[in-house]
């Protein structure tokens, strides 16, 4: 697992869950996940996204 490419994948998660909140929305984790997977894989996914 690199290292980099996981504090991309959890920035990437924050600003998305933190865009969301700003918008009154709440984020879900299904859509979540599946751009996670999209971007940075399935493992990063299972880690990052609950």
């Amino acid at each position: 697992m690199n290292p980099h490419i996981l504090e991309n994948a959890a920035t990437y998660v924050n600003a998305y869950r933190n865009g969301m909140s700003r918008r009154g929305v709440t984020a879900d984790a299904a859509t979540l996940r599946g751009h996670v997977v999209r971007l940075f894989g399935a493992v990063y996914a299972a880690i990052l996204v609950p």
